[in-house]
This record gives structure tokens, C-alpha cells and sequence, in this order.
């Protein structure tokens, strides 16, 4: 059967099937990997792979950045939407433990666009960038009544990039970050809790892991590697069942950053579910639980927060420890062309889904 024969096997059904019908993870698995996967080249990783020479290998990754959730909250700020553009692709790159080389960005923009809002948009790229080292080297400028905002970001590799391949039975899986800030701060927004400062910066300002990323890599502690920016749930799914895995998660393992931990307290939240959802750009990474202390050592040394999620197996699906029994994990997934993302359904829904349903099935 040639690459293009399943594409038209599911062209020809009955009822014609929307991207909706399939979800993001199908459209890749069954429609782009068939199509561009290479012998020689992995296809699905957070980076595209370009081929190794003898000084190191070139990566490239592609992003846009929907509009601050920040913006249901506080005052529009076009820093903020260039802040997150440049930390999404720039995470990317830190999945692969690659060195950032620069930022291409594309923005399409009403005309009505304010010179001022422009420039804070330039702004937040700018500054993100130089936050891990690189600069915004070129792109594309265009007008439409729609406001897009897009980036390509390049990247250098010392030898091999990290990639989602390579998680073993046995192993354990570990989100260096602030795991459960994001959503901790969405619910002190909900509840009405006093605005303090941080809850901005929560919610605007994912930092890029990039050296936590080298580190992983040059330190071959890490057999995979995934940015969390789909939500830890996402990356869990990507290291594991994706590749044929199962995975248990151990909530008694799991510990929110120390800011998330106060407010998921205060609330009486549930610190799994927040830790579970997205935005926080955590680098997720499979590893041996023997070095785990080095694991830990990374992370004090880099001032990021650590936490273990659980451990691999050959089990079906993402399950989960509670009540000194092992269910299926309820599906907490933030999936594009799904219908119950957040780009699909809307923030509440997703939110509800997150935070109201069963955790267990």
C-alpha cells in the first residue's frame, strides 16, 4: 500500500469525514506522517530534523500563539501575544535540546492595527528572545481584518536532538517547571481571589526551558524528551502511548510548583487537574528513575521547580493510581480538531472539563 492509499481510503467513506472527525493526532499519524515521514528522519517530534553533518544538526519548528487567555482578565497588552509567540516555538527547541540560532515571524494585522500595540508585540518577542540568547532574525508583515501572529524558530544540535522516541518500560517520567501555575492562577481569577501580581505573570509569561533542554541533552540522562505546552496530559500521551506505551500516574508523586501549591490549597483544588492542563511549557522527559538525584540536581541548579508524574509500562493507555487501585485516567487531553479543546469547545469548557469531571474511569 503507497503513503497516499489510507488518505484515500478515509476520503472515500460514506460521510465525508471534517478534520473534527479525526483530531490532531490522527490527522498526523494517518494523513502527514504517511505522507512525509522519511526513512532516515523522525516525523511528529516537536522539531522538524534536517540532517546531521559533522558540526551538529539544525532543527526547526513553526508556531502561532492564539491570543493571551491573560485578556479575559486583565487589560489587552500586545507584549503579552509576542511574549507567548516567542516562548511557544522557543520551546520547541528546548525539547530538543537545541541552541537557539533565531526567530522568523509573520504577522498578518488589521490595518486599524495601533503603532503602539504593534510595537509591544515586537516587544514581547524581543524580549523572550533574549531571554535564552537569540534575536528575531526576519519574516513577513501583511494586512488582513484578521490578526494573526505566527513564528518559525531555528535551532543547533550538537550531535543528535532530543525527541519523543526512545521512553522504556520501567522508566519514570519527570515535568521540570512550573507544573499547575497556569491553572492555579485561572482559578484565582474565577474565584474572584485578590489579583495578585504573579497571577499576570503566570498567565503571560511561560519561560522557554532552553538550558534545561541542553542540559537533558548533553547530559544523555534523558532518553525523550516533549514541551508540555499542550498540557502535561498531551506530553504524557506523546512519550508513551504514542509509541506504543502505557503509563501510570502516581498523583502521590506529584507536587505543584510552591506558588501553585498555596493557591491549589486555598481553593480546595484537586493538584492533579492542575497539574494536568496547559500552559505552563514544562519540559516533560523520560528517564532511568537511577538518576533521578541528578534529575533533581538540574533543576536546583537551573532554580526550576521538579516533579515525578509516574512510571512507564506496557499497560493500555494513561491510567492512574487513587484509592490503592489502577484506573483509566479520565481523557484531560487539550486536542486540536477535538470536540472538547479549548479551541473547539472554548476556555469554560475545557475548564469544566478539567476541573469538574471524573478524574478516574
Amino acid at each position: 500500500m503507497d503513503r497516499f492509499s489510507e488518505t484515500a481510503d478515509l476520503m472515500t467513506k460514506a460521510e465525508p469525514l471534517r478534520l473534527l472527525d479525526l483530531g490532531e493526532r490522527a490527522i498526523i499519524s494517518d494523513i502527514l506522517a504517511p505522507r512525509y515521514r522519511d526513512g532516515n528522519l523522525t516525523f511528529g517530534d516537536d522539531v522538524a530534523d534536517f540532517g546531521s553533518s559533522g558540526a551538529g544538526t539544525i532543527v526547526a519548528t513553526t508556531d502561532p500563539a492564539p491570543t493571551p487567555v491573560a485578556w479575559s482578565y486583565f487589560e489587552v497588552d500586545f507584549f503579552d501575544w509576542g511574549w507567548l509567540l516567542g516562548a511557544l516555538n522557543l520551546s520547541d527547541l528546548a525539547a530538543a535540546g537545541a541552541d537557539p540560532m533565531g526567530l522568523l515571524t509573520s504577522f498578518t494585522l488589521p490595518r486599524e492595527t495601533l503603532l503602539s500595540d504593534f510595537v509591544r508585540l515586537l516587544d514581547g518577542v524581543d524580549e523572550v528572545c533574549r531571554l535564552v540568547g537569540t534575536q528575531v532574525r526576519g519574516g513577513n508583515l501583511k494586512e488582513s481584518p484578521n490578526a494573526v501572529c505566527e513564528a518559525t524558530a531555528l535551532g543547533f544540535v550538537e550531535g543528535a536532538p532530543l525527541s519523543r522516541l526512545g521512553a522504556e518500560e520501567g522508566d519514570a517520567l519527570y515535568a521540570f517547571g512550573d507544573v499547575g501555575l497556569f491553572w492555579s492562577a485561572v482559578c484565582a481569577m474565577e474565584e474572584d481571589q485578590p489579583r495578585l501580581p504573579h497571577f499576570r505573570e503566570a498567565l503571560t509569561r511561560p519561560r522557554p526551558l532552553v538550558s534545561i533542554g541542553r542540559t537533558l541533552r548533553v547530559s544523555g540522562v534523558a532518553k525523550a524528551c516533549i514541551d508540555a505546552s499542550d498540557g502535561i496530559y498531551a506530553a504524557m500521551v506523546g512519550l508513551t502511548v504514542d509509541q506504543g506505551l502505557g503509563f501510570v500516574v502516581e498523583p502521590d508523586w506529584i507536587d505543584l510548583s510552591p506558588r501553585a501549591a498555596g493557591i491549589s490549597s486555598s481553593l480546595n483544588v484537586d493538584p492533579i487537574r492542575l497539574a494536568l492542563g496547559f500552559g505552563n511549557l514544562e519540559l516533560v522527559c523520560a528517564a532511568d528513575e537511577r538518576f533521578e538525584y541528578r534529575l533533581r540536581q538540574m533543576a536546583t541548579r537551573s532554580g526550576v521547580h521538579l516533579t515525578k508524574l509516574g512510571r512507564v509500562d506496557k499497560g493500555v493507555g494513561l491510567r492512574i493510581r487513587e484509592g490503592g487501585r489502577v484506573g483509566l485516567l479520565a481523557n484531560f487531553d487539550n486536542e486540536r480538531f477535538s470536540e472538547g479543546s479549548q479551541f473547539t469547545a472554548g476556555m469554560s469548557a475545557y475548564r469544566e472539563r478539567l476541573l469538574g469531571s471524573r478524574l478516574i474511569l
